[in-house]
Formats: C-alpha cells, sequence, structure tokens
C-alpha cells in the first residue's frame, strides 16, 4: 500500500532542511569567506526589520504592562506589576517580537533575493564556476541574520520596557523611577543573555528557512511568490519551536 503524498511531503521536505542545514555549517569555516556580502546582507536585514520590530515592541510592552496591572490588582500584589511585567518583556515577548519580524520580512526578502538568483540561473552559473552556493550564497546570509537577530532582541526589548514604562506611568500612576527599580528586582542579566541568544537562533533559522525555499524555486515568478509566502510560516515555525527549547533548557538550569 502506497503512503500518501500528504504524509511522506512534510517529512521529505523537513530531511531536505536539515540537509540544507548541514551543508550550511559545513561551508561555514571554508575560505575564503564573503565579507563584502555579509555586510550588505546585514545592512538590508537591519534595514527591513528595525522600524517594524520596534513598531510592534512599544505597544507590546504597553499591553502587557497593563494586563498584568489589571491581574495584580485583584490578586492584591500589585506593587509586582512593573516587575512581572519587565521580566515577561525580557524573557519571552521581546524574543517572541524578535521571531516574527525575523521569520517576516528578513527570511521573506532572503528568500526573494535567492530565488529571483535561481530564476536567473546564476546560482547554475555559480556551480559551473566551480564556486559552492552556499558558502557564497547562504553563509552570509546565516551570519548577517543571526547577529543582526541578536541586536534586534534588544532594540525590541528597549521599545518594549519604554511602553511598559509608558503605561506604567501614564495609566499606573507610578513615578518615574518606580517602574525602572522594580523592573531591576527580576529581570536580571542572565534573562537580557539568554533572550540576545534566542534572537540569534532564531534570525540563524529564519536564514536558513529563506536560503532553502529561494534556493529551490527552479519555475520561475509562481514558484517564487510560493517560497517567499511559506518561507515565512516555516521560518516562524522553527523559532517557535527553538524558543520552546530553549526556554524549557533555561528554567531548568536556572
Amino acid at each position: 500500500m502506497s503512503v500518501p503524498s500528504a504524509v511522506t511531503a512534510p517529512l521529505r521536505n523537513s530531511g531536505l532542511f536539515v540537509e540544507f542545514a548541514i551543508a550550511a555549517a559545513r561551508a561555514l569555516p571554508r575560505r575564503p569567506f564573503a565579507w563584502r556580502d555579509l555586510v550588505q546582507q546585514a545592512w538590508l536585514i537591519a534595514r527591513v526589520t528595525a522600524w517594524p520590530a520596534a513598531a510592534i515592541g512599544l505597544p507590546i510592552g504597553a499591553a502587557l504592562t497593563m494586563q498584568l496591572g489589571g491581574l495584580t490588582r485583584q490578586l492584591g500584589a500589585q506593587p509586582l506589576t512593573d516587575a512581572a511585567a519587565a521580566l515577561g518583556i525580557v524573557r519571552e515577548a521581546a524574543p517572541l517580537v524578535t521571531a516574527l519580524v525575523l521569520a517576516g520580512p528578513a527570511a521573506a526578502a532572503i528568500c526573494a533575493d535567492l530565488a529571483a538568483r535561481t530564476a536567473r540561473h546564476e546560482v547554475d552559473a555559480l556551480a559551473v564556476l566551480g564556486i559552492d552556493p552556499v558558502r557564497r550564497l547562504v553563509v552570509p546570509r546565516v551570519l548577517a541574520c543571526a547577529g543582526i537577530g541578536l541586536l534586534l532582541n534588544g532594540l525590541v526589548c528597549a521599545a518594549a520596557l519604554t511602553g511598559g514604562y509608558l503605561a506604567a506611568v501614564v495609566l499606573g500612576g507610578d513615578t518615574a523611577g518606580d517602574f525602572w527599580t522594580a523592573a531591576g528586582v527580576l529581570a536580571q542579566l542572565p534573562d537580557l543573555l539568554v533572550g540576545a541568544l534566542k534572537g540569534a537562533v532564531f534570525g540563524l533559522l529564519a536564514a536558513l528557512a529563506g536560503a532553502h525555499r529561494g534556493l529551490a524555486a527552479h519555475r520561475g515568478a509562481a514558484e517564487s511568490a510560493g517560497a517567499v509566502a511559506g518561507s515565512a510560516g516555516i521560518a516562524l515555525a522553527l523559532a517557535l519551536g527553538a524558543d520552546a527549547v530553549l526556554s524549557a533548557a533555561y528554567l531548568q538550569a536556572a
């Protein structure tokens, strides 16, 4: 009895993605390295993700602080509102916003670029010249996206904490220093470091998802459009799975 393609296709695609990720890891230490491409891709990813990240982080921080304020008032623990909001922002909210932004604009930009190169047979031309497309095209994008993801998490933290501060002062009646003092009680340096690590991992996964789908788009514009749309969903699913694993590991180690 034959196995339905609806079952085998996801398994096959997962295997191809793992194989692609292993090939990228093997190409990482090879020389020469495309430093110029790394800088260009880092600038491109930062340009398409910075403003969306800040724009999303600000209201997320404010909303989280207001929601926690209502809950802590019911429990009679209102002094813990600011500290709990800051901890939630640093540990989970900021990394999740980072994952969302990287899975959207960043992965889509990488996928669209490589899909266009594939459709124009530039990737085939590199292979004919004896240049490994993974080393030349994928590795700089993966490293650039991982580095920008690390920095982007810090930007989202700053924006979300600013939103939480404004909500606490304007709506909660806190004084200017209360929020930051309370925030330092629960949110510590290890929490910031774990958030930064998550951002780097999310960037790496988003770049791999975008590059994998882009290099697999061989049949022109129609397939390229589908690849761009699919890369965002794959990158977000991978990031959420990685977030669950990293959060569980950190809580077990803490």
